[in-house]
């Protein structure tokens, strides 16, 4: 769907409301909102969808034949508008009067969007009692054992709804992606394949088994037939960005990264802004060390996603291979605001050590080795700052650590030496000096 054919949808419904078709305005509108989930320049705003579905709902409350269908496509709607609490309202107001399969499968998927994977999960198995030969409940109850890395039991549950019905695309599909994620790539390939000739062509789910299926093909090696199929993929489906991510992915994989950053440049345009597109530019840019574009393709990043934290650790990254270790710094600073990660006191107090910022490197380095006391770098950091300070015994003792958890094999090269010049006034240092050259 593209913005045109929306706009005329969008006025499709308009005229159903005033021929009181209520419904199938509704229907309508259930396809504008799972379409712009797709695109990047959606034709509408949430709050138009939802007021005009709401009118639509309203609408059919004296109509009790056809109200519950209405509030499943409205609950439907309020969940593509990210409004998974007022979803999960509509569908648990329906189900107080009576389980419906329908409703089951689509409050379980609003359940685990909003987190509760243990409450979706009961919701399905009670679903399963009353119908205990439907796939789609059987494919959902494996997807959340899924989740929770519950390999034996998601494969049981596919395995069941392949019982009930082999010529399932979906099932196939779904037990290919268990059985790719245990590296059981050949096994994978056979449901891969079965799911790709079940499916529908028209359905848009069937790019992600061709993806699957040309990722299967790179695992195994296959160069050449994933590259057909990555092709394929793009060709059949020109206006989908996942297509072209996936095929970045490969040619970066097998070292093209030329060809890699023109396909990623491509999915950016396609889609809405995806914080996995925008990071894996700039990881190739910077790969192909054009670090001043890697930066401001993050800046334009953090326009949309301006607390991501895999976007700041490559700008930090970035920086501090540029030497800019002030810049780096309110980066790493930044990082910490958002989530704690005690790697960045160890990048913290190297950047501080750099500008000569001892006092601020001390404390970082401190702060490190409180919370992993196994790194032998960290303690040569902090041996620097000790010698450069004039605690040399301080700076031994590290050193000694460190030479400790190399298993004695501690190597330090000429930069580093520098900085232990001063020790040589401590006997015990030329003791240590033996250490390390055996």
């Amino acid at each position: 769907m593209n913005y045109l054919q929306a706009k005329k949808l969008f006025s499709q419904t308009y005229q159903l409301i005033d021929a009181e078709k209520y419904l199938e305005a509704l229907q309508i509108l259930v396809k504008i909102s799972s379409a712009q989930l797709f695109y990047k320049n959606p034709p509408f705003d949430k709050h138009e969808l939802i007021k005009t579905a709401e009118m639509c709902c309203k609408a059919l409350q004296n109509n009790n034949k056809e109200i519950n269908e209405a509030k499943i496509g409205y609950g439907v709607i309020l969940r593509n508008s990210n409004m998974i609490t007022e979803s999960i309202n509509i569908f648990e107001s329906i189900l107080e009067q009576g389980i419906q399969k329908e409703v089951i499968l689509e409050n379980a998927y609003s359940l685990e969007l909003f987190g509760d994977n243990k409450k979706a999960l009961n919701l399905l198995l009670d679903g399963l009692k009353k119908y205990p030969y439907e796939k789609m409940i059987l494919n959902n109850i494996a997807t959340l054992y899924e989740i929770e890395e519950e390999w034996d039991l998601a494969l049981n549950y596919y395995n069941l709804a392949l019982e009930i019905d082999d010529k399932g695309g979906i099932s196939h599909y779904n037990k290919g992606r268990v059985l790719y994620v245990l590296e059981q790539y050949d096994q994978a390939l056979y449901h891969f394949e079965k799911a790709q000739r079940l499916y529908e062509n028209n359905d848009f789910r069937i790019i992600d088994v061709y993806i699957f299926l040309a990722d299967t093909h790179l695992q195994l090696k296959h160069y050449k037939k994933a590259e057909i199929i990555y092709n394929e993929i793009i060709s059949l489906f020109p206006k989908r960005s996942e297509g072209y991510y996936s095929i970045s992915d490969f040619y970066y994989n097998i070292g093209n990264k030329v060809r890699s950053l023109k396909y990623i440049e491509k999915a950016i345009n396609l889609s809405f802004p995806q914080i996995d597109y925008y990071h894996k530019k700039a990881y190739i840019l910077n790969d192909l060390n054009q670090s001043k574009k890697a930066l401001f393709t993050i800046k334009k990043a953090k326009i949309h996603f301006p607390n991501d934290v895999k976007l700041l650790d490559l700008e930090a990254e970035i920086l501090n291979s540029q030497n800019n270790y002030a810049a780096a710094i309110k980066v790493y600073q930044k990082r910490l605001e958002i989530d704690i990660q005690e790697d960045i006191f160890f990048y913290l107090a190297d950047c501080f050590f750099n500008l000569q910022n001892y006092s601020e490197g001390f404390f970082w380095i401190n702060r490190y080795i409180k919370t992993n006391d196994k790194y032998s770098e960290a303690y040569i950091l902090r041996a620097k700052i000790n010698a450069i300070t004039g605690y040399y015994h301080l700076a031994l003792d590290d050193l000694k650590r460190a030479l400790t958890l190399e298993n004695n094999s501690l190597h330090l090269d000429e930069s580093d030496w520098y900085y232990f010049e001063n020790l040589t006034v401590i006997q015990e240092f030329h003791e240590f000096l033996k250490e390390v050259e055996k």
